[in-house]
């Protein structure tokens, strides 16, 4: 199922429901082709969009998608052969892996930190990624300490601070920062996690490379960071997708209904998802979708595998696909609700 986004969009809700009200239960499984398995998987169209001819860029969606799904090499120090793998200290300082983290010690500046070279093929104007990682700061003395996320760079009290260095043929040389979304008060004793979502831009599109480097504590201090990436945002906007989970994270219920696991999923897969308990057709199970994701004009598309079955009974229900919605024996029915703003 394809749709359009039209308008600015406050909220959207995407329902999977049975149209037939005779009927009550819906059984989900995972998508077909589709490298995350979820039972639903909404694809953005900042692929389709995506001029793939630009210079010295991956001129393949498919290719991309191999060789861009994960810009950072070695983000989980779980490397045995090579523990700092694709890891150089900017500046100074050193890089070593202590208990199954990176630590990186001996920084004189503040601008000075883990730095990774990214692939600037993957760096296609428009395409949105998101940089995740968790940190924690030491003092001089290896301690875990205190940072605040509203200190200015470069001070005492200063957080991480995520820096994208680009440099172009002529010689020139950018500096982005990419600030982190999360705003909870950092916790020196455990790992603080560092978000930040970005959209590739024209510099970036064009430097010659591109480095990120993880700055921002005062020199002497000390960067534990580990789980690092750098995805492509919005490839797969359902989490929670593939029943081969515990529970059925992120689904609610829409009306009267109850979301189950059950064993046997498609494709090879453990589990499936069933929607039980529902008394009208209207009646299913639903996620909110993200909305950094829902743009004006963008062209998004919903996989999923389904079949129906009798109420309290394993036994197959054959629907009419060429039945009109809620007259008896009609499909699978999946519905996008919104509180729009209309440009108009």
């Amino acid at each position: 199922m394809k749709f359009v986004v039209r308008n600015t969009v406050i909220v959207v809700i995407l329902t999977l429901l049975s149209c037939d009200q005779g009927y009550g239960k819906l059984r989900g499984s995972n998508t077909e082709n589709s490298s995350a398995r979820s039972l639903a998987t909404i694809t953005e169209s900042q692929y389709d969009g995506i001029d793939w001819s630009q210079p010295r860029k991956i001129n393949d969606m498919g290719d991309f998608l191999n060789i861009c799904n994960n810009l950072i090499e070695n983000g989980n120090a779980m490397n045995p052969q090579d523990p700092t793998a694709g890891w150089e200290p900017y500046g100074s300082g050193n890089i070593r892996v202590q208990e199954n983290t990176f630590l990186h010690t001996d920084r004189i500046a503040v601008s000075h930190g883990p730095s990774q070279s990214l692939d600037y093929r993957c760096f296609a104007q428009g395409l949105r990624y998101e940089f995740i990682a968790n940190m924690q700061i030491l003092d001089e003395n290896l301690q875990p300490i205190l940072c605040l996320k509203n200190a200015p760079w470069g001070t005492a009290a200063s957080c991480p601070l995520l820096v994208m260095k680009l440099e172009f043929d002529d010689g020139g040389i950018q500096w982005v920062h990419l600030t982190n979304t999360i705003t909870d008060d950092w916790r020196p004793q455990q790992m603080n996690l560092y978000k930040s979502p970005f959209v590739v831009t024209a510099g970036m599109a064009t430097a010659k490379t591109i480095t990120i480097i993880i700055t921002g504590p005062r020199a002497g201090k000390s960067i534990i960071f580990d789980t690092v990436g750098i995805y492509p945002k919005c490839k797969h906007m359902i989490p929670g997708g593939n029943a081969d989970t515990i529970i059925p994270k992120n689904w609610s219920k829409w009306g009267a209904s109850k979301t189950e696991i059950k064993p046997g999923g498609a494709n090879g897969t453990n589990n499936h998802f069933v929607v039980s308990g529902r008394v009208r057709g209207t009646h299913g199970t639903l996620q909110v979708l993200p909305m950094d994701c829902i743009t004006t004009g963008s062209q998004l598309e919903f996989k999923g595998q389904f079949k129906l079955i009798e109420n309290d009974s394993s036994a197959n229900f054959d629907c009419n696909i060429h039945a009109r919605m809620w007259e008896e024996g009609t499909c699978i029915c999946v519905i996008v609700y919104c509180i729009c703003v209309s440009l108009a």
